[in-house]
């Protein structure tokens, strides 16, 4: 577990007795810091005591042995030297912790988790609810990031019971290209009223830390973010639901919506758009009377659009576009010959958005200007889940004062439209398998995709918390391609939190690109919270390098803190700081990054190359730290098929390597403790040692 490890289960509060010879004074502001005034032998025998909280929930402290790990270097042009009385810890030390005999000055608290939910909502449900919940923090061990999720179902006067749950499952919920490690659940909510709207209220309990810690759903208000999640109980409709078939050889004029599936499919309509608007005369105009339609899709139809005269009648529960269930995906076509506007806009308070779900059919994209399309003041919320579609070549992002999420999606023929956008957000791309042809993809929550010739990565708000990018791979990348990069747009400002978490990316491309990017390369940002555990990239030399918290930009200084770097295999790693920006004559010292620079968070890495200045400090580490392999080597993939290097030319890779590590791999068996559950294939990582890399 290595020196500062974790004790492994929670203890009442300790205290343990120094050492007489133990000559260490207090645990500075910036709480990586141990101000211990030497000569002599390091301190021996320090526990720290940490607040935190188990898997039921319960406020505990753990104990962990405190153990200093580096004496800490002195800035330019000093840098041969190391301070007399500072040594580098290899975690952050809060303020809600202490140490027996010492003064802990730390100011710091711990770090909100980082989490989204994963599940498609705005569903009819009948007497229990399933959730999924993906969780991250920096102090994520024991295979698991955080130490419990909590879930309760509640319509604001009922409430169900707290749901705690402390284990992690590959889910099978949506057809993701790379398993997706999940805490979820079925949640019994028979206890509510039936017939009405409740939402889903989560929070996600970190290792250590105190209430403030904790990531509450009712303290978000972003939608696309870890808000709450709406859902209408109704037994009889989630049993018996209004149904619409529609199909070519239909007319709107004589369709009908009934809840028996024989009467409906006799008379079907001809367009999505026409069954649409029937509803207000065949189901009712009170609100809610449309919650949970399902419009069955029997062969090739067109979307078309209804009446926007009219307002239709949807409280929560989204319309569902559904293939006929005698009529297989590839047959159940949508074409989107229109924009639709569908008026969902008559909802209970609080709940803001129209919503539609495209379930287990194909679409096919038309122009650009066929666009879902939501109100002023009340977006409409499309939902793709486990649907194919053909861009057919068109540049179409579907938005037009709409959001969109996606929850299995195979994509063909793309042109564009993954891309962040003014005419509505990206709110999830989980389990998205496309070719992007040298587009950008949204950077928002990007979970178990499988992209191929991505142009790069675009964001909304990189200031806000909760970015994901985790189990997705990434292959058949162009020259200069970062496919993972995580910045500001302006100077000073603040990033938002984090997860980089157990992606692959192959770089086949014969030039020098960066593979991994955060807050790199004179870009904006201060890195406020963030984990990036257990990626391959997979490259040669200076291509495929990682590019970490950066502090060399000639006129702003950026600061960074809790950063986890653990588990990660890469060619290169670089970071820069003061030393470089001292020799390029900068007049403030950029010292910013000092914490990663001395290994604070960092654990089990492996470099096969050394850094770009071949390993002088100006580049990379002052100490790496436990486990870490700096150019060790040749990592031993079972099937490198990645860019080559001889002398200093680059040559282009073939594409399709298998990047599992073989049985003698130097980069196996370097991380102490697992800090997730699974690796990519969704194989259990196990509780011993850890290779680096996505793999076990």
């Amino acid at each position: 577990m290595g020196a500062f490890g974790f004790a492994g289960r929670a203890r009442h509060r300790r205290h343990f007795a120094l050492s007489r010879n133990a000559r260490f004074d207090h645990i500075l502001r910036d709480g990586w810091r141990l101000r211990w005034p030497g000569p002599g032998p390091l301190p021996t025998g320090a526990i720290a005591e940490r607040a935190g909280f188990d898997g039921s929930g319960n406020a505990v402290q753990y104990s962990e042995p405190l153990s200093p790990a580096v004496s800490v270097r002195e800035p330019w042009p000093d840098e041969a030297n190391v301070s007399l009385t500072d040594r580098a810890l290899e975690k952050y030390l809060y303020t809600s912790d202490s140490v027996s005999g010492l003064t802990n000055g730390s100011t710091l608290a711990s770090p909100r988790p980082i989490a989204a939910w994963l599940m498609p909502s705005h569903l009819v449900v009948g007497d229990s609810v399933r959730w999924e919940i993906a969780a991250f923090h920096k102090d994520g061990r024991m295979g698991r990031q955080v130490a419990c999720v909590r879930v309760r179902a509640t319509d604001g006067t009922n409430a169900t019971a707290w749901q705690h749950v402390a284990s992690t499952h590959v889910s099978a919920m949506c057809e993701d290209a790379h398993p997706v490690e999940v805490y979820g659940a079925s949640l019994d909510v028979s206890a509510l009223p039936d017939g009405a709207a409740f939402w889903l209220e989560g929070e996600v309990l970190p290792w250590l830390g105190t209430q403030g810690a904790i990531l509450r759903s009712e303290e978000i208000s972003s939608r696309r973010g870890f808000s709450r999640r709406w859902f209408r109980r109704d037994t009889a409709r989630d049993a018996a639901p209004p149904l619409a078939y529609v199909a070519s050889t239909g007319h709107d004029g004589t369709g009908v919506i009934s809840s028996a599936a024989a009467t409906a499919s006799a008379s079907p309509f001809l367009t999505v758009g026409g069954a649409i608007d029937a509803a207000r005369s065949q189901v009712g105009t009170t609100r809610g009377a449309i919650d949970g339609l399902r419009i069955r899709i029997l062969d090739t139809v067109n979307l078309d659009s209804p009446n926007v005269s009219f307002v239709n009648s949807q409280d929560v529960a989204a319309v569902v576009i559904e293939r006929a269930p005698a009529t297989s995906r590839s047959n159940a076509i949508v074409t989107t010959n229109k924009p639709l506007r569908p008026q969902f806009t008559d909802h209970s308070s609080g709940i803001g958005d129209g919503a539609l779900i495209f379930r287990d059919v194909t679409l096919r994209i038309g122009a650009a200007s066929h666009t879902m399309k939501g109100e002023p003041g009340s977006n409409l919320f499309v939902q793709f889940w486990n649907t194919d579609i053909d861009y057919q070549s068109n540049s179409n992002n579907f938005r037009s004062s709409s959001d969109i999420a996606f929850f299995g999606m195979t994509a063909i023929n793309c042109a564009g439209g993954l891309s962040a956008s003014s005419s509505g957000k990206i709110r999830m791309l989980r389990g998205v398998s496309a070719n992007l042809a040298g587009t950008n993809y949204t950077g928002w929550n990007v979970i178990g995709c499988a992209l191929s010739s991505v142009g790069g990565v675009s964001y909304d708000d990189p200031t806000q918390d909760g970015h994901i990018l985790c189990n997705n791979e990434f292959r058949g990348l162009g020259a200069d391609v970062v496919p993972i990069s995580f910045f500001a747009a302006n100077p000073g400002d603040d990033l938002g939190s984090v997860a980089i978490v157990q992606n692959l990316v192959e770089m086949t491309a014969p030039v020098s690109a960066t593979g991994l990017r955060l807050s790199a390369d004179q870009a904006f940002g201060n890195v406020t919270h963030a984990v990036v555990v257990h990626n391959t990239v997979a490259g040669a030399s200076g291509n495929g390098r990682f590019n970490l918290a950066y502090d060399e930009h000639p006129t702003v200084a950026r600061q960074h803190r809790f950063i986890s770097f653990k588990g990660n295999l890469g060619p290169q790693f670089n970071t820069k700081g003061d030393i470089f920006s001292g020799s390029q004559g900068y007049p403030e010292l950029r010292t910013g990054n000092l914490a990663f620079h001395h290994g604070v968070g960092c654990a089990g890495n492996y470099s096969e190359n050394a850094n770009a200045s071949g390993d002088a400090l100006s580049y990379g580490f002052a100490y790496p730290g436990p486990g870490t392999i700096i150019a060790g080597g040749d990592a031993l993939f079972v099937d490198r098929q990645s860019v080559s290097i001889s002398g200093e030319t680059f040559t282009a890779g073939t594409g399709g390597g298998d990047y599992r590590l073989q049985a003698g791999s130097p980069a196996r068996g370097i991380l102490a403790e697992p800090v997730l559950g699974f690796d990519l294939a969704g194989d259990a990582r196990g509780a011993g040692a850890q290779s680096a890399g996505c793999y076990v």
